[in-house]
């Protein structure tokens, strides 16, 4: 087992009833559980909305200054919404299980599905959403997406994720940065699963890895590392805070 991680830090990771958001995350669950799909504008748009906004990663944040033409939000969330209508993201989400893999390889149709909305996001941002496109889809397959941002990257560099070895590439398939994220991920929870205890969720993995994250913060460095870098932060008092 980690070092670093105590019994008391894996029993906050397991504890929804220690979970201040807790609630607001289960309407978001319950909100993709329910519209599941994008051939619906409204749906699509109320998603992106919501989880972006709730988790400092809205899409709108990231749009590039050179963008051909200024345009209002409403705008910007129904072109993504429409690109999502006409692609395959939803066939590409059904391939995706249902259980949390053991593996790189297992990971593939998730890792597939990351890059793919990765790809339809950056026609419109011009850039890599890596970190929204985690969360998203994590609401979508709860048990198959590792939620990605700035501030659990530090948590994992915290506990010395330089020497968990990462499980093997997967040739071809998902965002390079996404992939390697997982491979660690993948690498600490089988290690803290040594000790006889069931695995960690991703929602648990999230909960402990931003709580080491938050130990070791620093704003510019966590600026540095993503599309969000100040979620789950203790400055951050309501998490629908915006950052532009």
């Amino acid at each position: 087992m980690n070092k670093q991680v105590t019994s008391a830090d894996l029993e906050l990771a397991r504890s929804d009833d220690a979970d201040l958001w807790f609630v607001g995350n289960e309407t978001l669950y319950r909100l993709c559980a329910q519209r599941p799909f994008h051939f619906c504008a409204k749906d699509s748009i109320a998603k992106l909305w919501l989880i972006g906004r709730s988790y400092s990663a809205a899409i709108e944040r990231r749009r590039t200054a050179h963008e051909t033409k200024k345009r209002e939000v409403d705008e910007y969330y129904e072109e993504v919404a429409h690109s999502l209508a006409e692609s395959d993201i939803d066939k590409v989400i059904a391939c995706v299980p249902r259980e949390t893999p053991t593996s790189m390889a297992g990971f593939a149709p998730a890792l597939e599905a990351h890059a793919r909305l990765v790809d339809i996001l950056h026609k419109h941002s011009g850039s890599e959403l890596r970190s929204f496109s985690s969360k998203y889809l994590h609401f979508h397959v709860p048990n198959a997406f590792f939620i990605f941002d700035s501030i659990v990257s530090l948590g994992l560099k915290r506990l010395g994720n330089e020497r968990l070895l990462p499980g093997p590439p997967v040739d071809g398939v998902g965002e390079p940065e996404y992939c390697r994220f997982v491979s660690k991920v993948l690498a600490l929870r089988s290690e803290l699963a040594s000790t006889n205890s069931p695995p960690l969720t991703p929602r648990q993995i999230d909960r402990l890895l931003l709580r080491f994250g938050r130990k070791r913060f620093d704003k510019d460095a966590a600026m540095d590392l993503g599309d969000d870098g100040l979620r789950g932060h203790p400055v951050v008092n309501c998490p629908n805070t915006k950052f532009f």
